[in-house]
């Protein structure tokens, strides 16, 4: 190889190539180490709970159904509320968090887990970011995510490459003031009312059907256990979450509060499903409340807690 009619040395290139790859592996650290410590000062849920310092009457924990029960409480009433759930978490994925919030040193009266969520195991690989933060999380989810963990053990920065992350960031950068005002904020127009997608209930009664029940008693039965080994006196109440009550739906709604019944029996089961009714207005889709119909949805949830 010839340069400026010079010719470079093999030993020349390698010393080149090693110069870009340590400036490479340097730069990838440092972007790591910065990527981790925007995610540890985030007012994001799953990051705040890091600290420690979060003390509330009602915990609630499930999925994008769960975020939906209590969104923009102001943290000065009673009860106060913290809402840690997050779209799409599975099973797993909710006792998991569950119990990183107790090991953080945070404390709750009583954890609301909206029932949809036990409806499924499949681990949500999305967390990776919180590997590094939460070594529970990271040992929870290494069978259930090994391709993720072989890929960061060669390139770290691939954990952020995730959802969560990027949540994490938009409310360190641009809503400081934290996501627990984070829901819908759209509904139903009055024209499609007649013609809502109802994709969205059958999938969560056709996933209630494959329910172990013996299996998911004893995860609850281990999570009890659990907490009060570390001293945790929880009330555990399971809520599933309202359905758009339309026509073609309530079989489903139906199937789904007998399965939670059956499935629940020795807890604490509130069926808050037809609260809304079939009225659009109220929900963003036919599985998730939009704004209208959240204080309902809230007033009626803390009604069955016990709170007036």
């Amino acid at each position: 190889m010839k340069y400026r009619g010079g010719r470079v040395s093999g030993r020349a290139l390698s010393l080149t190539l090693l110069i870009a790859l340590a400036a490479f592996a340097l730069l990838s650290l440092a972007l790591y180490d910065l990527s981790l410590a925007a995610l540890r000062h985030s007012p994001f849920r799953l990051s705040r709970i890091a600290a420690g310092n979060i003390h509330v009457d009602i915990l609630i924990v499930g999925n994008s159904r769960a975020r939906d029960l209590i969104v923009g409480r102001p943290p000065q009433l009673r009860p106060t509320v913290f809402n840690l759930a997050y779209n799409g978490l599975s099973r797993e994925d909710t006792l998991e968090w569950l119990r990183i919030f107790f090991e953080q040193g945070n404390t709750a009266g009583t954890v609301v887990i909206e029932t949809s969520a036990l409806y499924t195991d499949q681990a949500f690989c999305d967390g990776k970011p919180y590997w590094a933060v939460y070594p529970h999380l990271r040992a929870a989810e290494q069978q259930a995510c090994a391709s993720d963990f072989r890929t960061a053990r060669y390139f770290p920065l691939s954990l952020f490459n995730s959802e969560q992350y990027l949540r994490a960031i938009y409310y360190l950068l641009v809503n400081r003031h934290g996501d627990q005002s984070w829901g819908d904020e759209y509904s139903i127009p009055e024209r499609l009312c007649a013609h809502v997608p109802l994709d969205g209930i059958f999938e969560f009664h056709a996933a209630a059907l494959q329910i172990h029940h013996e299996h998911v008693r004893q995860e609850i039965s281990d999570l009890q256990r659990w907490l009060l080994a570390r001293g945790q006196n929880v009330r555990l109440v399971f809520v599933l979450a309202p359905f758009l009550a339309d026509p073609r739906a309530r079989t489903s709604i139906a199937d789904m509060e007998r399965i939670n019944s059956e499935l629940l029996a020795a807890s604490e089961n509130v069926s808050l499903a037809n609260v809304l009714d079939s009225d659009c207005a109220s929900f963003a889709d036919a599985a998730h409340v939009g704004p209208q119909g959240r204080t309902t949805l809230s007033h009626a949830l803390f009604a069955s807690l016990g709170y007036q």
